[in-house]
């Protein structure tokens, strides 16, 4: 079934197939000696039809009827084109071809030509991608969809796999064990350590009541002016402006790749070598869009100059959790010298429950995010070997790991369990890590991390995290959520005595926040107790880049200390959630590094 789903979802992939089955029946049925005879031939009926392959894609349909003409080109026109253009020239004797081939130039593409012949100075990702294909590299602009569009798409594509992974629950028992076993854990895990009942008082019960909404707006205003200035209580002044720039510029095109990982699904495999950015967009035809057209829009960017997609490997959906894989793939950058390995983050229910299973396992000498941990070790099971073998081919590259999101905190639990292992011991592997949750703990609970093992050092050293602005992933540990339920819980206990309309004016901002809420959170802020069986997390990195956006709408980055940024509340506002969103990245050090170059 994923193989029907890849070959469905893709306009080149029907392409591909059409002209393998007319091999396969050329093979099959042609004579050799008709093959003989025309194998030092220029087929005229082969170079008739690609010319109409790429007259297909060089311009759109009228907007009036584009949504016909679209998926005819990409389902229809262009697979028919493409297993005539190799079937026909063995059956044709060449004076017929002739023949064909001036019919085909009189009739075919003048049509072509009216139905596709709108030419548009930004084009489609879709056309961008197969023209890629059938044409020599150019600079192709691609316009880019605008932010709510690309948060929509990336609604669409966590429901449609939400709805697959439901669908697999159904018919998979071991999947459904899997599931069930996770989130009773999960669940007891709650129970026992108080967090299930602290998180009933500040959200369920204000939520039954109709209060959250107004908690959620007051914490945020008081957040505000109290603890405006996250980032100045989490810098890390030892670190200079131009290494954060350095790190900024390598981030960015290292981005691509991982955000190439959320949307490549993997069917094809490998060596293929494709000059400047097309070797992804000819990559990128063969698989499954995710999280938008911005992604896609992303990993066909020119900044990546020279790359080789290896290997890849789709997660299946329906693999019980403790086998799951998520989504990765290996290429080299020959611009960097280096082998990366990709990692998707969170795109189905699957991947959110692993999210939220952050309960602390031993890790790496230290303690890290149980559900990551378990996807670092089936990702290493599943591909470790072939990471190796492109490790001992180029021997003189570096190995980088990336990824976003959940991608993100499993590349660093990663990264660390390869330097703990010593399985690259005298080689050079770095963790570059966008959006990371908390994942880490460098040593036992109790233990000074100043104190951990020199190779967990080392490991962290080598890592570097990115933060967008307000994004709120990259605070969402146990411990950070326990102090927001505490502190949403001390704001309710004081909305509880006001009255609906008194509190619906405090959240128009017609009237002051009372100061008992104020003096109410301050309080709760100062205690930061443990529960029983709870460990704090870090984010596994020597430098965090928080990327901030100033008064004048321009990105700064400063570098932060991963200890403060942890012991830092999640903060509650309306751009938490979009600011985590992997286009917002992009844009964010796209704009940071152009800045950066303009200065210089």
């Amino acid at each position: 079934m994923d193989v029907l789903h890849e070959i469905f979802t893709s306009k080149a992939a029907v392409s591909t197939f059409a002209v393998i089955l007319a091999l396969i029946v050329v093979d099959l049925f042609v004579p050799m000696d008709n093959l003989e005879e025309k194998e030092t031939a220029i087929s005229p009926v082969n170079v008739a039809l690609t010319q109409g392959r790429r007259d297909l894609w060089k311009g759109n349909p009228p907007a009036s009827i584009g949504w016909l003409l679209n998926p005819l080109r990409g389902y229809v026109f262009d697979p028919l084109l493409a297993i005539n253009s190799v079937l026909l020239p063995l059956f044709m004797p060449l004076r017929l071809e002739r023949v064909v081939a001036g019919l085909f130039r009189a009739t075919m593409l003048p049509t072509i030509g009216i139905m596709y012949g709108k030419r548009s100075q930004a084009i489609g990702v879709n056309r961008s991608a197969n023209e890629a294909i059938l044409h020599k590299p150019s600079m192709v602009p691609i316009k880019p969809p605008s932010g709510s569009y690309s948060a929509f798409m990336a609604a669409i594509s966590f429901t449609c796999s939400a709805i697959q992974d439901v669908a697999g629950l159904m018919t998979n028992p071991k999947k459904y064990r899997g599931w069930i076993g996770a989130l009773t854990q999960f669940n007891t895990f709650l129970q026992e350590t108080g967090i299930g009942d602290e998180m009933y008082e500040a959200i369920q019960k204000p939520l039954l009541y109709g209060r959250l909404i107004c908690n959620f707006k007051i914490l945020n205003d008081v957040q505000e002016r109290e603890n405006g200035d996250r980032v100045e209580m989490a810098r890390k002044v030892t670190i200079t402006k131009d290494y954060i720039n350095e790190q900024v510029e390598i981030g960015r095109d290292i981005m691509r790749f991982a955000t190439a990982g959320e949307f490549a699904t993997g069917s094809r495999k490998g060596k293929k070598s494709y000059p400047e950015y097309h070797h992804s967009a000819f990559f990128l035809t063969y698989n499954i869009k995710a999280y938008g057209t911005e992604m896609i829009r992303s990993a066909v960017d020119r900044s990546v100059e020279s790359a080789e997609i290896f290997e890849s490997h789709k997660d299946n959906d329906d693999t019980p959790l403790e086998t799951h894989v998520l989504h990765h793939f290996a290429a080299v950058n020959h611009t960097r010298k280096s082998v990366v390995l990709a990692i998707r983050g969170t795109l189905s229910l699957s991947g959110a429950i692993i999210d939220v299973q952050g309960m602390a396992v031993d890790c790496s000498t230290g303690k890290a995010h149980r559900g990551m941990a378990e996807m670092a070790n089936n990702l290493w099971k599943c591909s470790g070997e072939k990471v190796v073998k492109l490790m001992d081919e180029f021997q003189d590259y570096k190995l980088v790991i990336t990824g976003h999101s959940l991608g993100a905190g499993t590349a660093c639990l990663l990264n660390m369990k390869l330097h703990v292992d010593e399985v690259f011991k005298g080689r050079t592997v770095e963790c570059f890590a966008f959006a990371p949750p908390p994942t880490f703990w460098p040593c036992s609970e109790n233990s000074d991390p100043e104190q951990c093992d020199a190779r967990v050092k080392k490991a962290i050293r080598n890592t570097t995290a990115f933060i967008h602005d307000n994004d709120v992933v990259p605070f969402l540990s146990v411990t950070a959520v326990r102090r927001m339920a505490s502190l949403l819980n001390s704001v309710d206990k004081k909305t509880e005595l006001i009255w609906f309309w008194k509190r619906w004016q405090i959240f128009q901002e017609f009237v002051k926040i009372p100061d008992d809420i104020f003096d109410s959170v301050i309080k709760t802020e100062a205690r930061r107790d443990l529960a029983d069986g709870e460990c704090p997390m870090i984010i596994p990195a020597h430098c965090i880049v928080w990327c901030k956006e100033n008064e004048d709408g321009e990105f700064e980055g400063y570098a932060c200390d991963p200890y403060k940024v942890a012991g830092t509340d999640i903060f509650l506002c309306p751009d938490m959630v979009s600011d985590h969103l992997p286009e917002e990245y992009e844009d964010c050090l796209d704009a940071m590094v152009e800045t950066w170059l303009q200065g210089m």
